[in-house]
This record gives structure tokens, C-alpha cells and sequence, in this order.
């Protein structure tokens, strides 16, 4: 198995140019607006093109070159085939030919390891915890006597983790990485990698959330409040800070924040009033991302339907005194 990998590379690199090489997309997208939203992280993809109505086939191997922009860097990768799921059916491309370790026993895979290529290999990227990555994953399958485990045409090969450090967005760009042979298809051509990348941003409050592209316009309008983004904030902790202490128990709903709420009780946006913002951290206090009153006598972002969900969770600890306030938001 050893054998037919390392053959496999060598058949790559080697591989001539046809004049009608495949053509392969590969897309990112920025799932931020997905369900759940996922913001700072992007789903690598790819599709066999049809090209004029010939089949081309299927890819067996990946290598390419991923970088972002700015002064972001990836930290992660994940969701990829691993542990053994090469040989499932349909096959995944769960090779990593860069990182695979068959142990003392060339028969038998001891770790399958990750798409990664170790920035210590020749021609490799600075590697995760950098601004860009080389990567390789492939299929292994017998064509003849296991059709029914080829992969897809059109799938998902991993996610991406990026951390923005202060960048309000990033350029993802994946490129060909032709020391390891680019994008090889099962009868060894080489093909052609087409992707226009894909723009990752940041914001911390998702477009998808509960309250749809409303909520997330209202967070834009206030000023992307940061603490709309903390993970207990719309279940009614305004400060992002534990009360309480060992000997009792610690829980991140209690006077502190009620105290916030109630400065930010009812006041009103202009013009019939001076507004949220004019209450120190009163938008925290908002914790169903929505606005209550009327047109006739106002409108005010924290009210009654606010106050109830402080009250949900008042004094919830956490364990192992209790059963602790959800870490979710936003939702």
C-alpha cells in the first residue's frame, strides 16, 4: 500500500499536459451564514466539470496551496475523512500522503494523519498558525473490482478555522501546489484547478441568527456591539463576568446585571428619547436583539421581554453546583 502511494506521487509529478485537461472547481465558502452560523471559518469544495459531454472522470489526489489575506491566519482544519474512512462507500478522500504512518507494517495504516503538509517538507507553507497552507488528500480504491467506493463528483474535502486578529475581513486563495503534482484524475492527467476563492468575515453576530438579517442590522446600526457576541449574553448576562464564589457556587445571571438592565429600563431612541447608546454597556442589556414599544409612543431596546429572560436564567449556576446558564449565543 506504501508502494502504490509513493507511486502515485511519483505518476503525478511525471504526468504530461493533455490539451483538454479537466477542469475542477474548487469553491470556499464563508460560513459565517450558515446553520448554526459559524463565524471565522470557511468549507473548502470541489466538482468534476462536465466538458462538452465527456465524463473526465474522477480526481484521485489534491494538492494545492491555501492562503489568506491581511493579518489573518489559519489556526484549524477540520471535518476531512480520517480513520480509515478511505475505504468507505462511496470512498472519501481520506489519504494524506504527507502525513499517513503504516508503523513497522507497510500493510497495515497505524494513523492516517491530516491534510497538512508539514512546513519542514520541500515546497510546503508556513503550515497552521501562518497566513497559508499546503494540503494533499486522496481516494484509494480499486476502480476495477470496487466501482461502487468512488467518491463523489462533488463534496466537501475539510473547514477551515481563521483567526482575523483585528482583520474585519479576509481573501482566501487556493491555488495548484505543482510540486506535489496539482490536481491529478485517475487516469493520471493532470487537470485544471479553477477557483476564484472566497471572502471570509468576521463579524461575530451572524445574518442566519434567530432574529434573521433584523437582528444583525440593528447590531450593525448600534455599532457592532461586541457583547452581543458573548456566549451567555442573550441569556441575560450583560457583563460576561461570574458572580458568586466557590464556596456557593458561580453563575452569570445575577445583580450586576440586573443593575445594567434596569439603567437601560425603557429608554427610548430618538427622537423620543436619548437612546441606548447613551446608557454605558445599556445595548448589553438587550438580550433578545429586538426592539419593543411602538411608533406612537416609542421604541426602546430593553423592556419586559428582556427582563423575562434575565429571570429564566437568575442565579443559575454553574457545575458542578448546577446545571449552568447555555454557552450558545449567539443564537
Amino acid at each position: 500500500m506504501k508502494k502504490l502511494l509513493c507511486l502515485f506521487a511519483v505518476i503525478a509529478l511525471a504526468a504530461p499536459v493533455y490539451a483538454a485537461d479537466p477542469n475542477v472547481v474548487i469553491t470556499c465558502i464563508d460560513l459565517r451564514t450558515a446553520q448554526p452560523p459559524q463565524p471565522g471559518y470557511c468549507e473548502v469544495r470541489y466538482e468534476v466539470k462536465t466538458q462538452d459531454g465527456v465524463d473526465p472522470g474522477l480526481v484521485r489526489g489534491f494538492a494545492m496551496d491555501i492562503t489568506v489575506s491581511g493579518n489573518t491566519t489559519i489556526t484549524g482544519i477540520s471535518g476531512y475523512s480520517a480513520d480509515g474512512t478511505p475505504t468507505s462507500t462511496p470512498s472519501k478522500y481520506g489519504v494524506f500522503i504527507s502525513s499517513i504512518n503504516f508503523g513497522s507494517d507497510p500493510n497495515n495504516v497505524d494513523a492516517w494523519g491530516d491534510p497538512v503538509v508539514a512546513s519542514s517538507e520541500p515546497g510546503a507553507l508556513g503550515g497552521l498558525g501562518t497566513n497559508g497552507i499546503t494540503v494533499e488528500v486522496a481516494s484509494l480504491y480499486n476502480k476495477t473490482t470496487e466501482p461502487g467506493k468512488a467518491p463523489l463528483k462533488t463534496g466537501t474535502l475539510f473547514k477551515l478555522q481563521l483567526a482575523p486578529n483585528l482583520d474585519a475581513s479576509t481573501n482566501v486563495t487556493i491555488t495548484a501546489e505543482p510540486l506535489r503534482g496539482g490536481l491529478v484524475m485517475e487516469d493520471v492527467k493532470k487537470a485544471n484547478l479553477i477557483s476564484t476563492g472566497c471572502t471570509v468575515t468576521f463579524d461575530c453576530f451572524p445574518q442566519g441568527g434567530v432574529g434573521g438579517i433584523a437582528a444583525y442590522n440593528d447590531w450593525v446600526a448600534f455599532g457592532k456591539p461586541n457583547c452581543w457576541c458573548w456566549t451567555r449574553q442573550c441569556h441575560g448576562d450583560a457583563n460576561n463576568t461570574a458572580e458568586g464564589s466557590k464556596l456557593v457556587g458561580w453563575y452569570y445571571v445575577g445583580v450586576n446585571d440586573l443593575a445594567i438592565l434596569g439603567a437601560a429600563w425603557s429608554v427610548k431612541e430618538p427622537p423620543k428619547g436619548s437612546g441606548i447608546l447613551s446608557i454605558p454597556n445599556g445595548i448589553c442589556a438587550d438580550f433578545n436583539h429586538a426592539p419593543e414599544g411602538s411608533k406612537l409612543v416609542g421604541w426602546y431596546r430593553v423592556g419586559v421581554n428582556d427582563l423575562a429572560i434575565l429571570g429564566t436564567n437568575w442565579s443559575v449556576k454553574e457545575p458542578p453546583k448546577g446545571s449552568g446558564v447555555p454557552a450558545n449565543c449567539p443564537l
